[in-house]
This record gives C-alpha cells, structure tokens and sequence, in this order.
C-alpha cells in the first residue's frame, strides 16, 4: 500500500489587531507555502530566531505589509493527503515529513 503523507497547502494565521484599529477588530492572513515550508507571498516571514512560515505558532511575530504582526491563532488553511508518488506532480505545498 503505497505510503500517505499530509500536505499542507496554505496557513490561515489570525493576528493582533493592527495598531489603531476600532474595537473588536480581527486580522486575518492566509498563507500559502512552499516545499520548504516559507510562504510564498511577501508576507509571513516569521520573526528570527524562526526561520519557516510553518514553524509559526500562537505568540510568534510575522511580517504582514512590513510590519511585525503576533500570531493570536494558526492553523492549516489547506491541507489534504497524498502518496509519496503524487508528491512530485503538485507545485508548492510543505510535505509534512513521516515520523
């Protein structure tokens, strides 16, 4: 039976509220990844000493429009299973390694 591995598409991260925002304001950012687990946006660059997008957790800062943003929520926004015969057909996308 040919191995299943997850595949995780984009993140979906929600943030602080930018400085200056009205009452009750949300900020919401999806991010889609690479093969190594970077966004491939200008945005979601995670705060050293982080190096990867996906590495981000609750607590983290990211770079959102050049500014340092903290990550109130994360979690994948795409995600799916795949064999490791498919991998190789899909453009992006960070393959969660097998334990």
């Amino acid at each position: 039976m040919e191995q299943q591995l997850r595949i995780i598409l984009s993140l979906h991260v929600d943030l602080d509220p930018a400085h200056g925002s009205p009452p009750g304001a949300s900020s919401v950012i999806v991010l889609p990844l690479n093969r190594d687990g970077n966004s491939v946006s200008r945005n979601g660059k995670p705060r050293p000493p982080k190096q990867r997008t996906i590495d981000l957790r609750v607590g983290d800062d990211v770079m959102v429009d050049q500014r340092w943003r903290r990550v109130v929520d994360v979690q994948a926004y795409r995600d799916g299973w795949i064999t490791t015969e498919r991998v190789e057909t899909i453009c992006g996308g960070y393959v969660v390694p097998p334990r």
